[in-house]
């Protein structure tokens, strides 16, 4: 099939590239700047495209199916573009013959203060207006443009991977805080919704070309903050006093400091360490459920924690 990759040369990009190759499909990446990754082979066609700026119609002439990860993670600016591209690509495709569409969300668009023990596909999602962050805004603005496509001419996807880590990107925020010398451990033994950058690629790549709906995405079986931090202390050699609170005992924690640095900075926009929601959304012992992806399209993670770890710590563990 002819599939076009937007933000290819991103994180996860570069990992949902590679598995397509390996499945044998014509891969167009559309990257903002060139050059693209040096180690791209020469069948990829690579398309220099602002999503924000530039035509669309060259770019999706031929293509089958639509995998879209272009995105921005910080920046006021950086997330609107991010929306405006999803709205012209969206327009552009509802003039195009792409048969399918795969939007690569978050886990961010759920109401996580309504989360019970578990989370799966249907619990409901935060209000746009009133999400906790701009990145959750953005990705809920975005979901609701690709579903506009769902229709009788094309089959619409949307994934919420959960923390995707790897090789590149080896500290994850929902283990806990780095502090200097020291690791703030939240929950030490409840469970982080991780997913290997390969794994989630190949989730990805699977939800695309069979699935339909919604999909987590994180890998099995689940792992415990307490065992992450330990490989990851273990595969590059940091150090520092771990220092182990409960879930509820870091919310009233940041929940005070909340009202002092209120009092502080007479502002609404506080530092993401001291706010409750954001608090919440990242460190909630909730375990997210994957099970749908599994249920309907048989997909299971190719790596278990340990393969992961030595792939991305460099064979240390």
């Amino acid at each position: 099939m002819n599939i076009l990759v937007t933000g290819a040369s991103g994180f996860l990009g570069q990992s949902v590239v590679a598995t397509l190759l390996s499945r044998s499909h014509r891969v167009r990446a559309a990257v903002r700047s060139i050059p693209a990754p040096s180690k791209w082979p020469g069948t990829i066609e690579i398309c220099g495209c602002d999503l924000a700026k530039d035509g669309l119609t060259a770019v999706l002439a031929g293509v089958d199916v639509v995998i879209h990860l272009a995105g921005h993670s910080s920046a006021v600016d950086g997330l609107d573009a991010a929306v405006l591209g999803t709205a012209r690509l969206c327009e552009a495709i509802s003039a195009s013959q792409v048969k399918r569409v795969c939007h690569v969300s978050s886990l961010a668009v759920y109401d996580w203060s309504g989360a019970d023990n578990i989370l799966d596909e249907q619990c409901p999602l935060a209000k746009i207006a009133t999400a906790p962050t701009d990145y959750a805004r953005s990705k809920l603005r975005q979901e609701e443009l690709v579903r506009a496509l769902d229709g009788s001419e094309r089959v619409v996807t949307v994934v919420r991977p959960g923390f995707i880590w790897g090789p590149t990107r080896l500290w994850v925020d929902g283990v806990g805080r780095r502090l200097p010398r020291a690791y703030l451990l939240v929950a030490p033994e409840a469970s982080v919704p991780l997913t290997h950058v390969d794994n989630c690629a190949d989730a990805v790549v699977s939800a695309a070309l069979e699935g339909e709906g919604t999909f987590n995405i994180v890998d099995a079986p689940s792992v415990s903050r307490r065992q992450y931090l330990q490989a990851y202390v273990a595969g590059t050699g940091a150090s520092g006093i771990v220092i182990p609170i409960t879930y509820q005992t870091g919310l009233r924690l940041v929940t005070s400091l909340q009202k002092v640095f209120k009092g502080m900075l007479k502002t609404k926009r506080l530092p993401s360490l001291v706010d409750p929601i954001r608090f919440e959304g990242q460190f909630k012992p909730v375990v997210v459920s994957a099970d749908k992806i599994h249920r309907e399209l048989g997909w299971t993670p190719p790596m278990g924690f340990a393969s992961a770890a030595n792939r991305s710590f460099g064979g240390s563990l």
